[in-house]
């Protein structure tokens, strides 16, 4: 199955180049890099490292804690990045600068994996989440280089997909080193699809040891005085995706019945839409300002379209309330704990099945609401904004359970530790004078 698998990849392979170019149209970095997708990259020859892939801006925000502590820990490695699309890969400049090399993802391909474990000398191989590429595991272990999944997880409907190629899936699985799952729900649905439980520990999600900057709200005071913000109260609608800014079309109108200077921050997922959010608030007899024309707010603005990369906490901070997005289409939700660790209430719709465990630690101490009608949202959002005991008793309890919470990334290190291989330094040292 693999090697018809393979043979489709090389067929599919001048149609997904022609898929980055249509993609291109709305974001030129697509059109860029090309080559690192086949693993043309130059050779890192001066040192053994460690990759650690990530397959976007949520799995790099989660992953800097671990990648700053293997810098750290680890300086006789350097520590390779790749992700999947250039808002990951602007996330990792963003995040860890020139401490890691980043490259894009190369296709699953077993040329392109043996060209990139090769000119990256590879050592240890960590992927976070979900990421289980046939070719990249094959290769990889093959090559007797250990593979760990980091904060691990596995939803129940992806479970229900992997089970029709379930004999595939556990030949796939038995090459992964170690799985460090989010939690038993997770870990259990993996044994099941063939994992053995001797490659499975627990840790708790890694997310929830976010680093909240210390002047984070004075970041977001700083945006509601510059932009004119000032004293509106304000909702952060966080990584939307289509369909959803429309179901919130009729949400906002509804709740500026009642409160009528109600200010909505938008920060579509996708920087490619961008200019569709903005077109359907203007079709919508919504005024737009936004923050990438350093447009201010006045009073007659109903949107503040957040249409930049790397400044979500900021928007937060600067928010009283959030929903959070990926959850009123069927996508399966976005991260619950960064506006949790903020200390606002969250919010979201019904589709949150890729956070499970975290959702239920929120729901259990009543700082989430899980709502599915506009009609259901637009009053929640209403009463809390108008109740600020409510709405900062709300926060309060959802900040309690990040801090509940830490302690993920500690354990993803001790695991992470026994998989490193030892470096003799002044072999290695020459080894490059040669």
């Amino acid at each position: 199955m693999i090697i018809i698998y393979t043979v489709l990849f090389y067929l599919l392979l001048p149609f997904i180049f022609l898929r980055l170019l249509w993609r291109s149209r709305k974001n030129p970095l697509y059109r860029q890099r090309w080559l690192e997708r086949l693993a043309y990259i130059p050779s890192q020859s001066d040192q053994p490292s460690i990759w650690l892939h990530a397959v976007s801006v949520g799995e790099v925000i989660a992953s800097t804690p671990l990648v700053k502590a293997l810098v750290a820990e680890y300086p006789q490695y350097k520590i390779v990045m790749t992700t999947t699309t250039p808002t990951g890969s602007a996330q990792v400049l963003r995040s860890l600068g020139q401490s890691v090399t980043h490259f894009y993802l190369p296709y699953d391909l077993p040329s392109c994996i043996n060209r990139f474990l090769r000119r990256c000398r590879v050592k240890a191989l960590i992927i976070m989440e979900t990421e289980l590429w046939p070719n990249l595991l094959r290769v990889t272990h093959k090559q007797k280089i250990p593979i760990i999944i980091a904060n691990a997880r596995l939803s129940e409907r992806s479970k229900r997909r992997y089970d029709s190629v379930k004999p595939l899936m556990k030949q796939i699985l038995s090459q992964i080193s170690m799985l460090i799952a989010q939690s038993e729900s997770d870990a259990a649905r993996y044994m099941d699809l063939g994992l053995s439980e001797a490659n499975v520990k627990i840790s708790g999600n890694i997310k929830f040891d976010l680093t909240v900057p210390r002047n984070i709200f004075i970041q977001g005071d700083k945006i509601r005085t510059r932009v004119g913000i000032a004293s509106r109260p304000a909702i952060m609608l966080a990584s939307t995706h289509d369909g959803e800014e429309k179901i919130w079309v009729s949400i906002i109108k509804r709740i500026k019945l009642q409160i009528p200077e109600v200010l909505l921050l938008i920060a579509p997922r996708h920087p490619e839409r961008f200019d569709d959010v903005s077109q359907l608030m203007h079709a919508h007899d919504l005024s737009v300002a936004r923050r990438s024309l350093g447009q201010v707010v006045t009073p007659e603005v109903d949107i503040y379209l957040c249409d930049t990369m790397g400044e979500l906490l900021q928007f937060y901070a600067a928010s009283d309330v959030s929903f959070v997005g990926g959850s009123l289409v069927p996508i399966g939700g976005h991260n619950l704990i960064e506006p949790a660790a903020l200390g606002l209430p969250v919010v979201t719709g019904n589709y949150l099945q890729n956070f499970e465990m975290v959702k239920r630690q929120l729901l259990d101490a009543q700082a989430l609401l899980v709502l599915k009608s506009s009609e259901a949202i637009a009053e929640s959002m209403v009463n809390l904004l108008l109740d600020r005991e409510e709405r900062l008793s709300m926060g309060r309890r959802a900040k309690e359970v990040v801090a509940t919470n830490n302690g993920a990334l500690q354990r993803h290190l001790d695991v992470i530790d026994g998989y490193i291989p030892s470096v003799d330094v002044e072999s290695e040292q020459l080894r490059q004078r040669q």
